[in-house]
């Protein structure tokens, strides 16, 4: 799947990337996910995994980017929380 490199500019910025980069750059791992509204394929999801590269000695010299379409995964959990709350509410209702 290709995506404009704008679109997920865009998409990026609403989820404070500055401050990830920041924390990923002090050591820490961060994880991130965004939405892209595509009017033919729909909403496109993305789990972005942030990885601070270190050289030899341990001194941060990069980052690793891991861009993951899970755009299935967050259907089915979708499709699985209304189901447990249409469980609930006819356990509800039964009681």
């Amino acid at each position: 799947m290709i995506l404009r490199v704008a679109t997920v500019r865009r998409a990026c910025r609403k989820r404070k990337t500055k401050t990830i980069i920041q924390s990923v750059l002090n050591g820490s791992t961060e994880e991130s996910s965004i939405s892209i509204d595509k009017h033919r394929e729909g909403k496109l999801e993305f789990s972005i995994k942030y990885t601070p590269a270190q050289d030899e000695v341990g001194t941060i010299i990069d980052i690793f980017i891991t861009v993951t379409d899970i755009t299935e995964r967050a259907k089915l959990e979708r499709k699985h929380r209304q189901l447990e709350a249409d469980l609930v509410a006819l356990i509800e209702n039964y009681l």
